[in-house]
């Protein structure tokens, strides 16, 4: 509005706003949640009109405040399900006569979360898996261990023998399933001990006994006898009686006394029955006074 030509009133411009209060507004704020999240949303301030908010009934959420401002929060609590909530506010201007309404359709879903060991052994394979099943796409950093194929609830990983520290990522195949868009994991790989060497002998007698030692070996040796007794036994020393048939084998290996106990790779001995059979003794010809032979043993070992 423009005053001009009055006597004793300057020439001015006016400026008067006028409220315009919608039928419908649109409400403000994150559409998706996490269980025990508390959110704020917002309405546009209509000057002189009064807000009501509410929830669909059977809703996961809870109101702080149903009558009060353009802004609601509203709090969900840690254990719920995957849910979705309406939001609904009413807005009415008494001085304008004139009012309207908002809508907003909140979902509620679990957060994913990767389960499974975070330290783990390099020369063992790990599995990790989704929570709530969540059918997910897998991917690790730095490069260079091996994943199964995704998109799949779980993940195998072959760390091919490189300790390290990485970094496990999930993110769901069908974001829906889940309130977080991305899950991430460290994992701690760790080397396994050394694998330990096996003094004793590789010739023996069925029925008889004999004594097996690990040298090289970082942590208690385990060993595992095939053709013998004991068929196992821990210590850094083994004595093994023999049975009457082969196959006869020593395997040893050492593990870690702490988690995640990894275990060295196997030394595997075998070991072999001396003949049963007297040997049959040759000799070179002729057998001279006052000259050198070359006598010779066969059978004496099996091959």
């Amino acid at each position: 509005m423009v005053v001009s030509g009055c006597v004793g009133v300057c020439s001015d411009t006016t400026l008067v706003y006028i409220p315009i209060v919608p039928a419908t507004a649109t409400i403000s704020g994150i559409t998706k949640v996490c269980p025990g999240d508390c959110e704020y949303y917002t309405l546009p301030a209509f000057s002189g009109a009064g807000y009501t908010w509410s929830l669909n009934s059977g809703a996961c959420g809870t109101l702080s405040d149903t009558v009060c401002c353009n802004q609601v929060r509203i709090c969900w609590p840690s254990y719920v399900v995957a849910c979705n909530d309406t939001l609904t506010v009413a807005y009415y201007d008494s001085f304008l006569h004139c009012g309207g309404s908002g809508q907003l359709i909140i979902r509620v879903r679990p957060r994913l979360e990767i389960l499974g060991n975070t330290t783990v052994c390099a020369n063992s394979a790990a599995t990790f898996f989704a929570s709530n099943s969540v059918v997910s796409y897998w991917s690790i950093s730095p490069a260079g261990p091996i994943l199964s194929p995704s998109p799949a609830p779980s993940v195998t990983i072959n760390w091919l023998n490189t300790p390290g520290t990485y970094t496990l990522k999930a993110w769901p195949q069908n974001p829906n399933q889940s309130c977080n868009d991305t899950a991430y994991t460290i994992v701690t790989v760790v080397a396994p001990p050394p694998r330990p060497g096996i003094v004793g002998d590789t010739i023996v007698c069925p029925n008889s006994a004999a004594n097996y030692c690990a040298t090289g070996a970082t942590g208690a040796v385990n060993w595992v006898v095939t053709g013998g007794t004991p068929t196992t036994g821990v210590g850094n020393c083994l004595t093994v009686l023999w049975g009457a048939t082969p196959p006869y084998i020593v395997r040893a290996f050492t593990q870690m006394p702490n988690s995640p106990y990894c275990s060295s790779d196997t030394m595997v001995q075998n070991v072999y029955p001396s003949s049963t059979t007297p040997p049959t003794i040759t000799s070179t010809t002729p057998l001279c006074a006052n000259a050198t032979n070359t006598f010779t043993a066969n059978g004496l070992y099996a091959s």
